[in-house]
């Protein structure tokens, strides 16, 4: 048995000590000052904070600010040298005056920088994650002028809260920008954003509006409509609530990955994702979010804002919450390792940004006489009624729990195989109803509908539960008879048997594109008819919904299998294929071992289709019908490409299904530990795991385990029982106290 008592041990004595509790403050912050150089090779900052304070009361003796994993070398108040002690995460510097407060410090690995694989450096904008790169307050409660000149290499932008003020060139080649926010800015919402961007800028207002991309989603999105966009946004919600934007300007930098930032902006300045869903709705939460999610509000009226929530959630989370939280209002940290599209699937943002502007305005102007009615459990339910009741504007919502939006799946899907036949002789609909497994209910309902020349009737049919022969009366002969699919109740799948005149007919008139998929689908299975091949061209011609034509792809791929020459019915298609088509097509060409026809097409596919679904499936492709040789040159040319991350990941799993454990391992261990994107790396780690490739294991895992990507310091501490007691030890106890991540660190209470 595997012992984990030393990090038992270690987690009873000093669980929460990196979230400690921030103690009492006895000064007042007016300014706060970085200087810094950034090092492209650690990924790390150095240089100085110079914060401005004056103390709240005359006994104050000292200033407590918080830094995970900084190097203190030196602190001067107000130009003189200071006493200053490190304990934990927690700087006391002595400090009795008014003045300044100098901190010369860099930092080392504390997670509070990320590193993208296209080379930009950000701030997280993780709650308490700023401490891991310069010494803060880091609390909602506290706001402050802020200034930041950062030294980065030649060609590179900087991005912080405020206003570009100016770009000083360096002898060195380096250059140094400088931003500044004149507004006070709140100490947890400071970040920075830096890398080869580029940037286009316009005005709303008087305030200065940039959208930044990289060399990646530069070419995916259009800079000068998602500018227009924003500035847009910005006026939009200006003229409804009316309340001037909060901040000095607005930045919105595009990258390709969210690097797991479930929290998307800091102040005057938002991240927005190619793998986070549509790019403009994601910049209308930014820009709204600069009034709800960021501004700092007095403590009394910011407590009736929805979105305020939010900021206070690692405060609830760590035990120590200011105000009384219905749990409801917590974030979710869920431990599926790809769920960050469905984390913030239901929080207070979301839900505040989805109502209508006037209700947000009207809550604004409500907040206070909410707050004075005493009410210290903030329960959405109640603010949204009191709006309804004064504004009229929006229903009473009942704001479910969370888990309520879980779609639930049945535990076991029954089907019923349903034989469908017209007796002519008697004028009847003929049923055999066959249930394949059991069914919980007393009967079944079949939602049918039978179709005629002058129009359809609804048919449903209750039998019992263990099926049976039915008959339906009919004055003459339908065209079909069909289960109606919207209407089967979850749990139940009806598999339908009957002539091909019926399906044809379904897939000609039908209205429903499911209903028409299925049709086709289902006409697979009349392969001994000579003409239905040219009825699914046919077809193919008139119909114009992508799922329905990749079905019919499909359906005449099945008919015509790989005979000799039929391979050109499906090349000749790609050109004018839609997404879904061309990875039918690409299904279909599987079948062509050998055929080089075939191999050139797929080939072609997946290196230059801008279909990642299509290129990856091309790359399965050309493992199964091209020879090893030419599959390996292929696959060396999309890794060393600049072909999408998906099409990269799919060649890594097709090298360990070559069977090559040498050359597969070899190349994974390589992008594991090297700058390539999460979902390469990802792949890499999940083929080590599932193929036990335990001495690659042992390799890799100890690096990887303080990894700047929290999303692989997950997976590895997913899987840390794969290295034996001794390891698993060493790995946790020494990153125990190094996480900051709050999804890795509720991996800890795992064991």
């Amino acid at each position: 048995m595997k012992s984990f008592l030393p990090f038992v041990i270690i987690f009873i004595l000093f669980t929460c000590s990196i979230f400690a509790k921030q103690s009492p403050v006895d000064f007042n912050i007016t300014n706060l000052q970085l200087d810094l150089a950034l090092n492209v090779e650690t990924a790390n900052v150095s240089g100085t904070a110079v914060y401005t304070v004056e103390p709240f009361h005359e006994n104050a003796t000292e200033i407590i600010l918080l830094g995970h994993e900084l190097d203190f070398r030196s602190v001067l108040v107000n130009g003189e040298e200071s006493e200053f002690e490190v304990s934990g995460d927690t700087l006391r510097v002595e400090a009795s005056a008014r003045g300044t407060i100098e901190i010369e410090y860099s930092s080392t690995n504390g997670n509070g920088i990320i590193q993208t694989h296209e080379g930009v450096f950000m701030s997280s904008t993780q709650n308490g994650l700023n401490r891991g790169w310069f010494p803060t307050i880091d609390s909602q409660w506290f706001s402050f002028n802020f200034e930041l000149n950062m030294r980065v290499p030649a060609g590179y932008e900087v991005i912080a809260p405020g206003n570009f003020v100016r770009q000083i060139n360096n002898e060195d080649g380096s250059r140094t920008q400088q931003w500044r926010s004149d507004v006070p800015v709140p100490s947890n919402k400071i970040g920075f954003v830096t890398g080869d961007l580029t940037f286009e800028e316009a005005l709303s207002g008087i305030k200065t509006v940039r959208v930044y991309t990289t060399s990646v989603t530069n070419q995916a999105v259009n800079r000068n409509q998602l500018l227009r966009h924003t500035a847009s946004a910005i006026g939009n919600i200006q003229r409804d609530l009316r309340f001037e934007y909060p901040f000095d300007g607005f930045s919105v930098v595009i990258l390709d990955d969210h690097y797991w930032q479930t929290i998307p902006f800091n102040a005057g300045y938002g991240l927005a994702y190619l793998n986070a869903g549509n790019i403009e709705s994601q910049i209308n939460n930014l820009v709204d979010a600069q009034w709800f999610g960021v501004l700092n509000r007095d403590l009394e009226s910011a407590k009736t804002s929805p979105a305020f929530l939010m900021a206070l959630a690692a405060e609830a989370e760590s035990n120590q919450p200011k105000i009384t939280l219905d749990t409801r209002f917590l974030p979710n940290t869920n431990n599926d390792l790809d769920a960050f599209d469905m984390a913030n699937r239901f929080d207070h943002l979301s839900a505040f940004t989805e109502l209508p502007l006037v209700v947000r305005r009207t809550m604004l102007n409500e907040r206070q006489e909410f707050v004075r009615s005493g009410n210290r459990i903030l329960v959405w339910d109640d603010l949204v009624n009191r709006l309804y009741t004064q504004t009229g504007q929006i229903p009473a919502l009942e704001m479910p729990e969370r888990e309520d939006f879980e779609t639930e799946e049945p535990d076991s899907i029954v089907v019923v195989d349903l034989a469908i036949d017209y007796i002519g002789a008697e004028n009847r609909i003929n049923l055999i109803v066959s249930p394949a497994g059991r069914v919980d209910s007393d009967s079944i309902t079949i939602p049918l509908i039978a179709e005629f020349r002058g129009g359809s009737e609804e048919r449903p049919l209750t039998v019992f539960r263990n099926g049976g022969e039915f008959s339906l009366s009919v004055s003459n002969r339908p065209q079909n008879v069909k289960v109606d699919r919207s209407q089967v109740k979850t749990g139940i799948e009806f598999v339908e048997i009957k002539e091909m005149d019926m399906w044809l007919h379904q897939l000609r008139n039908d209205q429903s594109p499911e209903m028409r998929s299925h049709a086709a689908m289902n006409l697979s299975r009349f392969r001994d008819e000579p003409d239905l091949q040219l009825a699914l061209s046919d077809f193919l011609r008139r119909e114009d919904n992508s799922e329905v034509r990749a079905t019919i792809i499909r359906s005449t791929s099945d008919l015509i299998g790989a005979a000799q020459g039929t391979e050109q019915t499906f090349i000749s298609m790609i050109s004018d294929a839609g997404d879904k088509e061309l990875v039918a097509i690409v299904d279909a060409l599987m079948n062509y071992q050998g055929n080089a026809d075939a191999i050139r097409a797929v080939e072609n596919i997946a290196l230059q289709s801008s279909n990642t679904e299509a290129a990856a499936a091309a790359v399965t492709a050309l493992r199964i019908i091209g020879d090893e040789d030419d599959f390996f040159d292929i696959a060396v040319d999309i890794l060393l490409g600049n072909r999408p991350q998906q099409v990269k990941a799919a060649v890594i799993r097709e090298l360990f299904r070559m069977g090559d454990m040498v050359v597969a391992v070899d190349t994974t261990v390589e992008i594991i530990l090297g700058d390539f994107p999460y979902l390469m790396r990802k792949t890499g780690l999940e083929m080590l795991v599932n193929y036990e490739l335990q001495d690659a294991i042992n390799e890799v895992f100890p690096e990887l385990a303080k990894d700047r990507d929290p999303r692989i310091r997950y997976f590895v501490l997913q899987h840390a029982d794969r290295l034996d007691a001794r390891q698993m030890n060493d790995l946790l106890e020494s990153r125990f106290f190094s996480e900051i991540d709050e999804r890795v660190r509720l991996l800890f209470d795992a064991f």
